[in-house]
């Protein structure tokens, strides 16, 4: 466009008329340019939010039918904010679990490894009978407070630790006994 502004200008010293008439074609190409340009902007921020609207659904929905429980935690207070049916199968609890603390829930459930920063709690914790091993994810809220939320994905292990203590107890222990006096050693018993 300022390319052909310069034209115009040069024009004019030549043809005022002309250069009046290609000023007038400049402004009506950069009019149209700038429409042009507006409108696809607008269709492309429409597309942008339709298609975060489908992802925040798709979220949603995910979490909700997730297979494994999961819960979502205030880090600051340890209350529960959120959670699916898994989780509410998986703890036995038969009320509502919003603002419950997890350590009231969960009372050996230690959440110290969160706060290090690691992904995967260091040991496999037992709940009902069942043995899960836990990871982590931890964000900031968008809110003013700024919480820190962690959302807790609780995987079942049981069989793999039944597996695992059974042929823990399968194996042979063998022993080597080293005797210095053996003599010695027979006197002191009785017969």
């Amino acid at each position: 466009f300022v390319i052909l502004l310069i034209f115009a200008l040069i024009s004019f010293a030549f043809h005022p008329a002309l250069a009046l008439i290609e000023l007038g074609v400049v402004a009506l190409v950069y009019f149209q340019f700038q429409q042009t340009t507006s409108k696809r902007n607008r269709e492309m921020m429409r597309s942008i939010e339709n298609m975060m609207y489908d992802v925040n659904a798709a979220t949603k929905d995910t979490l909700m039918h997730f297979p494994l429980p999961v819960s979502v935690l205030k880090m600051d207070t340890n209350e529960i904010i959120w959670y699916n049916d898994q989780f509410v199968s998986m703890t036995g609890a038969h009320e509502h679990l919003f603002e419950t603390h997890l350590s009231d829930l969960i009372p050996k459930f230690d959440t110290h490894w969160i706060l290090e920063g690691k992904k995967e709690c260091p040991n496999e914790v037992s709940i009902n009978g069942r043995y899960y091993r836990v990871y982590a994810n931890t964000s900031r809220a968008t809110d003013t407070a700024r919480a820190l939320m962690t959302t807790l994905y609780w995987m079942e292990v049981t069989e793999f630790i039944q597996l695992q203590e059974a042929f823990s107890k399968s194996r042979t222990a063998v022993s080597l006994l080293l005797i210095d006096n053996y003599e010695e050693l027979m006197k002191g018993v009785s017969e």
